[in-house]
């Protein structure tokens, strides 16, 4: 069983909800017109902790843990393939009654939030995505790139990427600050909720399979959603330090369609807590 004490986050409460027998943990503050929050690796909705103080006090903060995370359970089919998250997360909205959000989502639930947009757009006011790739980037990714993602594959690895979670946090917190510019943007024990929760078994093999599914099966779905026309209005923020996802990755332009990217300086790939107060501005723009 998991036994991580959930962190203390002044005026947020915690509640439970199932969705295909698995329990989603789901973190709440403030009031006023909702935002739904997506958390990414190797993280879960304590990344909002920098954000919550302000943007609590005009609405609703929803921030579940995905499945497999946090305090979430892991599904039972171990299913990690980043449509059915999506699915499983706009089944959350519908459970929680809300005819319409604000959606905001950072690395891999950045990834998922597009994927949201794309699939029910009416339910979405706007999407601010912090710190992703674009799905639906119909430019393809150059080789030269490749060399960013390639942490991926040890993470992959059947049980060698568990055994790396499980028994050294300290490489999960070394990964942590060697992706941010601003290094001292987490204290000691702030670093360790992150590191401790991939300790536990359910926890380390939910973030092995997330990367081996998107390598082993979801890669080459890329082409066909490069294909598909991407039309919700959605503002991308990304680190102008960023190791990972770099500036270096949109050469094409700030501008594609529907998508607006901006870059935001001194600033590596955890925006929510490198950069707050800009994620909580572009929240005021799109969300009041």
């Amino acid at each position: 069983m998991f036994m991580l004490s959930l962190p203390h986050v002044a005026d947020v409460k915690h509640s439970f909800i199932k969705i295909n027998n698995a329990k989603i943990h789901i973190a709440e503050a403030g009031a006023g017109k909702p935002l739904f929050l997506l958390h990414g690796w190797p993280q879960h909705w304590y990344v909002w902790r920098k954000v919550i103080p302000e943007l609590s006090k005009t609405h609703r903060l929803i921030m579940p843990d995905l499945p497999g995370f946090g305090w979430s359970d892991i599904p039972r089919d171990k299913d990690f393939c980043k449509e059915k998250l999506a699915e499983d997360m706009l089944q959350l909205i519908a459970m929680l009654k809300l005819k319409q959000v604000g959606l905001i989502g950072h690395d891999w639930g950045g990834w998922i939030g597009f994927l949201m947009c794309q699939k029910e757009p009416s339910r979405f006011t706007s999407y601010l995505a912090l710190g992703i790739g674009f799905p639906f980037n119909p430019n393809p990714l150059s080789p030269l790139q490749f060399w960013r993602f390639l942490y991926q594959l040890p993470l992959a690895t059947p049980l060698a990427g568990e055994v790396l979670l499980k028994r050294w946090p300290q490489l999960t917190e070394w990964g942590i600050k060697k992706c941010a510019y601003k290094k001292n943007a987490w204290t000691k024990e702030e670093l360790h909720l992150f590191s401790s929760a991939l300790q536990n078994a359910q926890k380390a093999r939910a973030s092995s399979l997330l990367y081996r599914t998107f390598i082993t099966k979801e890669l080459k779905q890329l082409k066909n959603y490069q294909k598909q026309p991407y039309t919700f209005p959605t503002i991308l923020l990304i680190g102008s330090n960023d190791p990972i996802i770099n500036p270096s990755l949109f050469k094409n332009g700030k501008q594609q369609g529907n998508l607006q990217i901006e870059f935001i300086k001194n600033c590596g790939h955890f925006i929510p807590e490198e950069q707050p107060e800009i994620v909580v501005e572009w929240a005021k723009r799109l969300f009041d």
